[in-house]
């Protein structure tokens, strides 16, 4: 008996794809990612669903579909975790750099007095802010503070007398 390729199984493929390609930006209010993760609890049925007709199957020596049922939505779930560690790596050296930018403005402060208006009032002093590693994002000032939006409705903030970054819906 021929395997064949049920269209669950292209689907899960192509938004477990889906989920890797948007990964590692800032999505705003706008994040068609919590629709593709409020699937993930379907997919792990799906795979309890598979190995258990797996067993019947397995009985029957026809184990070339089981595991083709069984791999598609594991790689969705992989997709979606895989998804959320690039996040995780983004927004670390998006913090990173917005250490430097934190150093960049208290010397600006302790040069001028006060604290620069925006990042145009660092180019005029001779310095380059650096840009974050999330994509569609970019660092705001507010006083002396500097914050970014994450992933999935966050943003994260750093005043200039914070030792850890605060990241926070």
């Amino acid at each position: 008996m021929a395997m064949r390729l049920k269209p669950i199984i292209l689907v899960y493929l192509a938004l477990g794809t889906l989920m890797l390609a948007l990964s590692g930006r800032a999505e705003g209010l706008a994040s068609p990612r919590i629709l593709l993760m409020m699937l993930a609890p379907a997919a792990l049925l799906h795979i309890l669903w598979a190995l258990g007709v797996g067993l019947y199957k397995l009985a029957r020596h026809r184990t070339g579909q089981v595991l083709l049922d069984a791999v598609a939505p594991t790689f969705f779930i992989a997709c979606v975790w895989g998804g959320l560690k690039l996040d995780e790596i983004a927004v670390a050296r998006t913090q990173a750099r917005g250490d430097i930018l934190i150093a960049q403005i208290e010397t600006y402060r302790q040069a001028t007095g006060n604290c620069p208006a925006d990042m145009d009032a660092l180019r005029t002093s001779g310095v380059e802010p650096p840009s974050p590693a999330l994509f569609s994002s970019g660092f705001q000032l507010e006083n002396c503070s500097v914050w970014f939006p994450a992933p999935i409705f966050i943003t994260c903030a750093k005043g200039p007398q914070s030792e850890e970054w605060y990241c926070a819906d």
